[in-house]
């Protein structure tokens, strides 16, 4: 089962039953524990990746938006991440300092300042996904920007950097498989982010499985408003089964 979804390429997995999908994708991430200083694949389980549905009341700027569902993706990720490695119970096993330094180096906004344990940097990380949230909805209600950038110690992340520092935190060169479970509420703007996440040709540190109802998703463009050509498969009988 750790490998069912585990596959080098992009793609999208069609169940019949939502909360059967659901099921089988918390139980594939929870027996898939990370194995540090090996080839073992990670596969992480995401279901808050995306922001509401909500009803826009205010001319907005779609670069605005497109940089708020887009951090709140990255950041519910990394999330993830660090969730799995602190429910496997390696937070205190892993020498964190170089991996520590290479994300106050990179992401933290003041550098007067330091995040000097994983605790510390979930909490942060934490910290920065609900001000996006909050953020989201005071923007679509008024069509202003009201926070300050500078509340939060991580107001940008590069997913592509952090996922390539954590595997080296963990010492593990495969490829990470992130399942992104999706939810009926989701707005279609954070959907064209995963779209635009899974072709990227920058992402090359993991891979992404979209699992959802057919016809659930509901768009295949990217932020770019290009359309991206969807691989997909569907689970039958605990088999993966290409389209």
């Amino acid at each position: 089962m750790n490998n069912m979804f585990y596959s080098e390429i992009n793609s999208f997995i069609y169940f019949e039953d939502d909360n059967f999908k659901t099921e089988i994708a918390k139980k594939i991430s929870s027996y898939n524990k990370i194995v540090c200083n090996s080839n073992v694949p990670i596969i992480v389980y995401v279901d808050d990746f995306g922001l509401p549905k909500k009803e826009v009341k205010k001319f907005f700027d779609n670069v605005t938006l497109n940089t708020i569902c887009s951090e709140y993706l990255n950041f519910s990720i990394a999330i993830a991440l660090l969730e799995k490695l602190k429910q496997d119970y390696l937070f205190n096993k892993l020498d964190s300092k170089i991996f520590l330094d290479k994300i106050n180096n990179y992401f933290l906004y003041d550098k007067t300042i330091t995040i000097n344990s994983l605790y510390k940097l979930l909490e942060e990380l934490k910290n920065t996904k609900n001000f996006y949230k909050e953020e989201y909805h005071y923007y679509l209600e008024t069509g202003n920007f009201n926070g300050d950038l500078k509340n939060v110690k991580i107001p940008y992340l590069d997913l592509e950097v952090f996922v390539s520092k954590f595997r080296k935190l963990i010492g593990n060169n495969s490829q990470l498989c992130i399942l992104i479970d999706n939810k009926n509420d989701v707005s279609i703007k954070s959907k064209k982010c995963v779209n635009s996440l899974m072709y990227s040709k920058e992402s090359k540190s993991f891979i992404i499985n979209v699992l959802t109802l057919k016809d659930n998703w509901e768009t295949f463009d990217d932020l770019r408003g290009y359309y991206v050509m969807p691989v997909c498969s569907d689970y039958e009988n605990k088999f993966v089964r290409k389209k």
